[in-house]
């Protein structure tokens, strides 16, 4: 089960990336909340302003472009799981460790060693 962001009310899916009960619950989220983050730029400028912000390197092992590795912007706490494009959610991490992470969320005690992160707990 999840709970649709905009009215609230739960709903089954098996789309793990749906994050709305209908088009219209979505359209209504995004109406209020315009000014947001994850409504003002595109993705592939987030993405890129992650990349330049995180130095092209990874933030979990610290392996870098010249490393001959693939770099992907993360979300430190999944999508599927609540989280969102804010770029205080998003990192800097290899393939490898992005796939070795997968949808989990990380400790806060981990969270606490990335430098542009503020957990509060």
């Amino acid at each position: 089960m999840k709970t649709c962001p905009s009215c609230e009310k739960e709903f089954q899916t098996r789309n793990s990336r749906k994050i709305y009960c209908s088009r219209r619950c979505h359209a209504e989220y995004m109406k209020k909340n315009k000014n947001t983050p994850d409504c003002l730029f595109s993705w592939g400028k987030i993405r890129w302003s992650i990349l330049v912000r995180d130095k092209f390197k990874c933030q979990y092992c610290g392996r870098k472009v010249i490393d001959n590795i693939v770099l992907h912007v993360d979300h430190l706490i999944p999508v599927s799981k609540g989280g969102t494009n804010n770029p205080n959610n998003l990192i800097t991490s290899c393939s490898e460790c992005n796939q070795g992470k997968g949808a989990d969320v990380l400790p806060p005690g981990l969270l606490k060693e990335i430098p542009h992160i503020s957990i509060e707990e």
